[in-house]
Order: structure tokens, then C-alpha cells, then sequence
């Protein structure tokens, strides 16, 4: 879903130890070929997760899920000037003629990444949404709503 990624983290050994061992081990033909060319070559689906880093910079805790583009829309979840955590979500900036709406007229929007600063709890729920292995769509007008969960905000 993401493409390839450079590089790596620790983490995809602990959320996909089966797939990183036979990597190491050589085992899986062709492993690094992506999910539409090992289809074509009918070698199985690799699972995988959102690339994801963490970091801790000038006191604030960082986690990045998915890949930033320097073409995404960036919005913002919450404010960085305010105590507590914020986020900000990449957007897709597709050549979309026609945008989608919800019943309620809302703008649908793809995240393609999502940075969040000094939130921790929502971690684990980003990471579940970021992993489902199709692209995270959400109604953008209730995802920018700090007091709405992130995963409500999803259609």
C-alpha cells in the first residue's frame, strides 16, 4: 500500500517476526518485489504495517506512521501551541476532479501519514487504522476535531 520504504525500524521485527526472519534467513523469493509484481509473479501477500519511527526531540514525544510526501496536504489535529498533544495528518493531494463528500457534505480525505506530538494514547489506535492494509480515509471535518476519536472519523 505504501510502496517500497528505505530502510527499515525495529519495530517491523516486532509486529512481523515471521516475515523478517525469512527475510534474514532468505526464504521468501523475492521479497523485496511489491505487492502488485509479487501478485503477477503468484507469490503470496506479505503482510505488512505502516512504516512507523519514534523519537523523543526537546522534551516532546514523536510518532510518524506512513509516508510524508512533500506533495501531501498537511493539516492539523489539535493545536501545538496548546498543553497537550496534537497531530498533524498528510493528505493526499491527488489530481482529483471530482472530491468525495460524505452524506453531510464533509470533505473525504486519504491520510497517507499521520505525525502525532506528545499523545500516547493515541498510538495504538493510529497504528491499527494506519495497518488495516487499505488506504485510511476519513471524513476530514470530524478527523480535525480533537474531541473526536480518530478511528470515528473513518468511513
Amino acid at each position: 500500500m505504501f510502496g517500497p520504504v528505505p530502510g527499515g525500524h525495529w519495530s517491523a521485527a516486532l509486529h512481523d517476526p515471521e516475515v523478517t526472519v525469512r527475510a534474514l534467513l532468505g526464504l521468501d523469493e523475492r521479497a523485496a518485489e511489491p505487492e502488485h509484481v509479487r501478485e503477477r509473479l503468484g507469490l503470496a501477500p506479505i503482510p505488512s504495517h505502516a512504516p512507523y519511527v519514534f523519537s523523543q526531540q526537546l522534551g516532546h514525544d514523536l510518532a510518524l506512521f506512513g509516508v510524508p510526501s512533500p506533495f501531501d496536504e498537511v493539516v492539523l489535529r489539535g493545536t501545538p501551541t496548546a498543553s497537550g498533544g496534537w497531530a498533524a495528518l498528510y493528505l493526499e493531494n491527488a489530481l482529483d476532479r471530482h472530491p468525495r463528500r460524505t452524506p453531510d457534505g464533509h470533505r473525504v480525505a486519504t491520510v497517507r501519514a499521520v505525525l502525532l506530538v506528545d499523545s500516547p494514547r493515541e498510538v495504538g489506535q493510529v497504528r491499527k487504522l494506519m495497518n488495516r492494509g487499505v488506504p485510511l480515509t476519513v471524513d476530514l471535518d470530524r478527523a480535525l476535531d480533537p474531541a473526536v476519536k480518530l478511528k470515528d472519523a473513518a468511513v
